[in-house]
């Protein structure tokens, strides 16, 4: 079975290569793109994926991670990506409910592998 995945990101180049990126592997699918925060809340509301592809510009940073993104918590696994490889940056955003944080640098190489490691580390536990 494929793996949902919505991409959220406000850079068209970015958004873009994640998209093919995640095109190319056969066990996931890309269901959706937002370019906002609004449109990623509606999207993920909506169709609740599997995995959320988030930038962290698009991500609240004020009491929890996913305010106003309904039950989006509970059912999908976000990975949110940054411009930074910080341990502090990842482990924040990761106890205000982040299944995992990506630095930019290490997309390419290492986004699918993470997409099926969230996945996997879901499945059973709130589906």
């Amino acid at each position: 079975m494929s793996i949902s995945v919505v991409i959220a990101e406000p850079a068209s180049a970015q958004r873009d290569a994640v998209v093919s990126l995640i095109t190319a592997a056969p066990d996931q699918h890309v269901v959706a793109v937002a370019g906002s925060r609004e449109g990623a809340g509606d999207l993920l509301r909506r169709l609740i994926p599997q995995v959320a592809v988030v930038d962290v510009r698009l991500l609240s940073f004020s009491d929890f991670l996913f305010r106003g993104w309904g039950p989006v918590y509970r059912y999908t696994r976000v990975i949110a990506i940054g411009p930074e490889d910080d341990q502090a940056v990842a482990a924040l955003l990761i106890a205000k409910g982040a299944a995992h944080y990506l630095c930019r640098a290490h997309v390419e190489d290492q986004l699918c592998e993470a997409i099926r490691n969230v996945t996997a580390q879901g499945r059973g536990s709130d589906r």
